[in-house]
This record gives structure tokens, C-alpha cells and sequence, in this order.
């Protein structure tokens, strides 16, 4: 009789026992789920309409061998013309006065640059009046190229710069990371790393940034650069900067 009687009892734990397994994968399922909805993604392609007007404060600290040299001035991006996924805008520096040891000066508004670009950042053509293009060496640098779709916190993506004689521009490749989100005055920003050096040739350029990018616009409100091998000068002399840039509301 006692052993009818743990039997019947065993028979009795199994439909329990299958319900907990029951409970715990639906438990487990709810997790998977719930972890899922709280991965938010962002769209940083740029989203702007033709007049949309962008203003920057900029400021370079220059090191050159144990001299050290400051710029300061204003960049202005207006957008001219949006077809599709192509976006394009004018560029103004303005504004600058220039310090290095003793020495200071104001120097003339820079002629204006016409970009074209794609909506993800990447550049496709730039005309300047007046202006040489080597001077444009260090264009791309100054980029982030997203990708063309919603991206979240700790993603990781690799941009290729093919070399462009027209532009000026050298082969050189940039690796982007997705940091943070952080508020920046009104706006929502992704916060994004980047490092950024030319492939091959003698004394490459390369740089370390943070850039916070709208969630909102996709363009740039701040972004933080340090520049080795920076050329500066109609003789393209070789120094080290740091790049600040901040929007003016």
C-alpha cells in the first residue's frame, strides 16, 4: 500500500512539474522580449530642408614644436538644395583671428565652400572659390559617416575614404563607436567616437574625436578633435590641433 501511495503521489508532481517548466519559458520568453523593446535605435542620417541654417562656434589650439597657437572664428553650413538621399549646402568660415606666441592677426573670411553630400555624412563633391584644393586634406576627418539605418548604443561600424584627386582628399580609413545618448542644451545627441588615419604614405594624418550628433536633425551640435600630422599653411607645414565645435543656437 505504501509503495501505491508514492506512486500515485510521483504521478501527481508531473502535470506540476510540467507547468513550472511551462512558467519558466514563458518567464523566460517575457524576458527575451522585454530586453528587446528596451534596445531604443536611432536614425543620425541628416534630415534637414532647404534654408535650414547651421552655425558653429570653432576653436583650434595649434602646437607647433614648442611654440603653441590659437584660432578662433565662426562656421556657418546653409543647406541650398535636397534631392533625395543628396543633400547640398554652403559653408562659411568667418570671423578668425589667429594668435601664435606673440603674434595675432585677423584673417579674411574664407571663400565660400559648396558641398555636396549624402544624407549619411559621406562626402560626393566640394567646389571652392580662390582655393586650392590640397587645402582639403584633412576634409574627411572632420566627417562621421552613418549608417543608412537606425543604430543603437554600443554599435561599431568602419568607413572606407577611397582617395579623390579632385577633392584633395587621401585614401584613409575611420572607425566609429557608438557611446552614449546625452542632452545637449534641448536636443538628444548620440555621442560617438571616432579614430580616423590616411592609409599609408609619409607622416600620415590621423585623429582621435568625440562628436555629438542630433538624433533629432542628424547634423552636428559639438564635436571634439585632436589632429596629428595636421598640414597648416599654403607650405602644408605638419602640426598637432585640437578642434572644437560648438553650435550656436
Amino acid at each position: 500500500m505504501e509503495n501505491h501511495s508514492r506512486l500515485a503521489r510521483s504521478h501527481a508532481l508531473v502535470p506540476t512539474l510540467s507547468g513550472l517548466r511551462l512558467q519558466a519559458a514563458g518567464l523566460l520568453l517575457l524576458a527575451t522580449t522585454l530586453g528587446g523593446a528596451q534596445t531604443e535605435t536611432y536614425d543620425l542620417t541628416r534630415r534637414v530642408r532647404v534654408g535650414d541654417t547651421f552655425r558653429y562656434s570653432i576653436k583650434m589650439a595649434i602646437t607647433e614644436s614648442k611654440t603653441s597657437g590659437e584660432l578662433k572664428g565662426t562656421v556657418e553650413d546653409v543647406i541650398t538644395r535636397t534631392r533625395g538621399k543628396q543633400i547640398d549646402m554652403e559653408r562659411r568660415v568667418k570671423e578668425l583671428t589667429f594668435r601664435m606666441g606673440s603674434d595675432s592677426a585677423t584673417i579674411p573670411d574664407f571663400a565660400v565652400l559648396r558641398i555636396a553630400i549624402k544624407s549619411t555624412g559621406e562626402t560626393l563633391e566640394v567646389k571652392r572659390d580662390a582655393e586650392k584644393v590640397s587645402e582639403l586634406r584633412s576634409l574627411n576627418f572632420g566627417i562621421v559617416v552613418v549608417p543608412d539605418k537606425p543604430i543603437g548604443v554600443g554599435e561599431k561600424w568602419t568607413h572606407t575614404f577611397v582617395a579623390d584627386s579632385k577633392m584633395g582628399t587621401p585614401a584613409s580609413t575611420a572607425n566609429y563607436e557608438f557611446l552614449k545618448t546625452e542632452t545637449v542644451g534641448d536636443e538628444l545627441a548620440a555621442v560617438i567616437a571616432v579614430t580616423h588615419q590616411e592609409d599609408g604614405g609619409k607622416n600620415p594624418l590621423s585623429s582621435k574625436s568625440t562628436v555629438w550628433i542630433s538624433t533629432k536633425t542628424g547634423m552636428y551640435l559639438r564635436s571634439h578633435v585632436d589632429f596629428v600630422n595636421l598640414p597648416m599653411g599654403s607650405d602644408g607645414k605638419l602640426v598637432n590641433a585640437r578642434v572644437d565645435l560648438d553650435r550656436i543656437k
